[in-house]
């Protein structure tokens, strides 16, 4: 979302997205077990139970100052916001839920999972930029809590 609280996804430029290995029917058939639902992170996180799989990707704190959307996310998504889904993940494997997270690879995040979860360091390339400076090689971490 973008600062307006907007979707701020384009549309793309593709015109066949279906590929020979996608299997709707299948897709269609698991989807009729799940439940959807829309609330707010932690109560949502709070259904979880033993071996239910937990995966989150929030956005990156506002503490990392080199990712480029600090200016989206002082309001929508604040340092107090990654406080309360660490704990709310903290209260999902204590459940018995595996837990997965992505996060930025900064100290902060750093601090506020060490001990808790394990942390690992992954490299990767962004090619998903507006601007051709954007796309470059940087690191995150991957939380894991089973």
């Amino acid at each position: 979302m973008n600062k307006d609280g907007q979707f701020n996804v384009p549309i793309g430029t593709k015109t066949n997205v279906v590929t020979s290995e996608d299997d709707f029917e299948l897709i269609a058939t698991r989807l009729k077990r799940c439940r959807l639902l829309s609330f707010d992170f932690e109560r949502v996180i709070d259904f979880a139970c033993r071996d239910d799989l937990v995966y989150v990707d929030p956005p990156y704190t506002i503490n990392h100052s080199d990712n480029g959307f600090t200016k989206y996310n002082e309001k929508l998504f604040e340092w107090e916001d990654q406080i309360r889904l660490r704990d709310a993940l903290v209260r999902a494997k204590a459940r018995g839920a595996k837990v997965l997270i992505s996060n930025a690879h900064h100290q902060s995040i750093r601090e506020l999972y060490d001990g808790l979860f394990s942390l690992v360091e992954l490299s990767r390339y962004s090619v998903i930029s507006g601007n051709n400076s954007g796309r470059k090689a940087g690191k995150e971490y991957l939380i894991l809590g089973v």
